[in-house]
């Protein structure tokens, strides 16, 4: 009760081209661009996890229909903290829950539900404009809570018990760039990493397990 659960249909009507990979990227900058109106700080934490200090208050899920070569129909699926954070074990990947209350914004759920509204609907003007899977891309990498930080990612499906028995990642080290695929490039890792579950190298550690080498 009180926390945001959404689904949002478009209708773009583009060539897959001009929409992926990035459209899988708008929804999470759209929350991102909501909590920043609201008067928090957001940041996002690849895929499409949104944390404010740190704590995810968001996660969001993009699906779509194609025909052909046409993006036809899309449905964002947007889950947001607003009053209550669930209790939910600490583990890598989201080391703690928050709520936008308990993060000190004050609003009410009618605000962020027009807040994240409206931010679709001027995201997917973007998007569907001239260069602006370019503008999303830059919007991602500006809230990204990843860039710079040290990292560690497993293959997907992964779940991981006591540290000491955590299997080698797949890859270490800090991230240095978002690709315009959305893939990884991280320090000392010759390839980009494209997929996997990744957790940043501080919540690690602060579970418990010795710095990755």
């Amino acid at each position: 009760p009180g926390n945001l659960f959404l689904s949002v249909l478009t209708w773009p009507s583009a060539p897959v081209k001009q929409l992926v990979p990035v459209l899988t990227t708008l929804p999470a900058i759209a929350v991102a661009d909501a909590i920043r109106v609201l008067g928090g700080t957001p940041g996002i934490k690849w895929v499409n996890d949104i944390l404010v200090h740190g704590k995810k208050v968001s996660g969001v899920l993009t699906g779509t229909h194609v025909q052909g070569n046409v993006v036809q129909a899309v449905v964002h699926g947007v889950g947001v903290n607003v009053s209550h954070a669930p209790e939910i074990p600490p583990t890598p990947f989201v080391p703690a829950t928050g709520c936008l209350s308990a993060e000190g914004l004050a609003v009410a759920l009618g605000e962020v539900f027009w807040a994240v509204l409206d931010a679709i609907a001027e995201r997917t003007g973007q998007l569907l404009a001239p260069g602006g899977g370019a503008a999303l891309l830059d919007a991602y990498r500006r809230d990204s809570a990843i860039l710079g930080h040290a990292v560690r990612v497993w293959e997907d499906g992964v779940e991981l018990s006591e540290p000491s028995a955590w299997p080698v990642p797949l890859a270490s080290g800090v991230v240095q760039s978002i690709e315009p695929d959305l893939s990884l490039r991280i320090e000392g890792i010759d390839v980009p990493i494209d997929k996997g579950r990744l957790a940043l190298e501080s919540a690690c550690q602060a579970l418990g397990s010795p710095p990755c080498r």
